[in-house]
């Protein structure tokens, strides 16, 4: 006999609990570990979709509630000159300030 297989004779309960070890090991990562790895990747793409996802809403938002702002403050520097201004004039004054206003906000150069 050779050395290796007088060992195992020698062994043999060892060679099998190992051998069922190893065999319990690969059916648990096949059936348990992969799978969850796979759902754990799934989730961090979720997560990671839903965070652009929040992010381009809160700009949405921002720009939103910039725009009303702008109309307020357009609104409150044209007050005093809107008796004397015909609704036409009033229109585009207002357009001119919100443009002046948002350029302000953003830091945008005058034209």
């Amino acid at each position: 006999m050779t050395d290796l297989r007088r060992i195992v004779q020698e062994n043999r309960r060892i060679v099998y609990i190992l051998a069922a070890a190893l065999v319990i090991n690969a059916a648990l990562y096949a059936l348990v570990v992969y799978p969850l790895a796979q759902r754990v990747a799934s989730g961090e793409q979720e997560a990671g979709e839903s965070t652009r996802a929040l992010v381009a809403a809160r700009k949405t938002y921002d720009s939103a509630r910039g725009t009303v702002t702008g109309k307020k403050e357009a609104d409150a520097e044209l007050e005093p000159f809107r008796a004397r201004m015909s609704d036409e004039a009033f229109k585009q004054s207002r357009l001119q300030a919100m443009q002046r206003l948002a350029r302000q906000h953003f830091g945008l150069p005058s034209f």
